[in-house]
């Protein structure tokens, strides 16, 4: 059984049994790892990580504050009110998609997320019968 985790912007990851790694030593197509499951599972969940962090900036939650005669465009904090109206910037058009609680911008920017993360392959951990 191998076990395949998708990367962002690099190599995806197959775990295999030694067998199958010592029969492969030029593996073009990605990088070969001994191990089980559990260890793609673990790797799965780093590599999510990973990949939110580096591109957090990509799913930004703004709002614009008035304070007398100045307004300010920036990051909702979690101090804000929960009605704060909000902005979440949308990575797949371009857009900014307006929300009118804090609660419902912090869940549809998780949705992006997830999406984004699917869309690298960071879904899930997919088994397969040989390598490709």
């Amino acid at each position: 059984m191998i076990f395949l985790v998708g990367s962002f912007n690099a190599l995806p990851s197959f775990f295999v049994d030694q067998d199958t790694c010592e029969k492969n030593p030029d593996y073009k197509n990605g990088v070969l790892i001994v191990g089980t499951l559990e260890n793609a599972q673990t790797h799965l969940e780093n590599s999510r990580k990973q990949v939110l962090e580096s591109e957090s900036l990509r799913f930004s939650i703004c709002s614009t504050f008035v304070d007398g005669n100045h307004t300010t465009w920036r990051a909702v904090l979690e101090s804000d009110p929960e009605d704060t109206k909000c902005q979440v910037l949308n990575i797949f058009t371009g857009k900014y998609d307006f929300y009118p609680t804090k609660t419902e911008a912090i869940n549809a920017n998780k949705e992006l997320q997830e999406e984004f993360l699917k869309q690298c392959g960071l879904d899930e951990v997919k088994t397969l019968d040989e390598l490709p």
